[in-house]
């Protein structure tokens, strides 16, 4: 921005954004791109998998739409309405549930687990007590067992004693 010459001490009004065209053509056609993938992904997903995405009843109206269609050209124009509901929906807060349904590893319940795996192999009774407390359903009797199992276990069978306990404790963190 040009600086007044009448004050030059004042400081410019404004910087100004140079993203040419280009870059803002380029960008849109990145995330179209991301979108369409999104929407393939989605109308390939079992029934199961795609309410457990917890989508909305429009965008679950598009896809099982697109599902029926089995003309290449006309699956296409479908998949540009799919995109498009994307488009307005929350693309990211679905993409990132997906991403958790598709590997639980990444998620949430993945890392109160492990916390809780440290707990009660580190932390003995007393977090077993705790985790029962948390979770009713939990036998407490085979909690202990197992983390009595991971405590004793050489270093080639504790892996697996993690992982048994580990199994046993996401039954219930879910």
């Amino acid at each position: 921005m040009p600086v007044n010459p009448l004050h030059p001490e004042a400081e410019p009004e404004e910087e100004e954004d140079l993203t040419s065209r280009t870059d803002v053509r380029r960008k849109q056609q990145e995330s179209e791109t991301a979108l369409m993938a999104l929407a393939e992904t989605l109308v390939g997903l079992s029934d199961k998998m795609r309410y457990a995405l917890e989508l909305s009843e429009e965008m679950i109206r598009v896809i099982e739409e697109t599902r029926r269609i089995t003309n290449p050209s006309a699956r296409y124009r479908s998949l540009r309405l799919v995109r498009a509901e994307l488009r307005d929906g929350d693309a990211a807060a679905i993409e990132k549930r997906l991403l958790y349904l598709r590997d639980p590893s990444k998620g949430p319940a993945a890392r109160a687990i492990e916390v809780w795996r440290t707990r009660v192999v580190d932390g003995g009774d007393k977090e077993i007590d705790a985790f029962v407390e948390a979770f009713p359903t939990a036998d407490r009797q085979r909690l202990r067992q197992l983390a009595r199992n991971v405590r004793k276990a050489t270093e080639s069978a504790r892996t697996e004693s993690l992982r048994v306990l580990t199994k046993a404790l996401r039954e219930h963190v879910r």
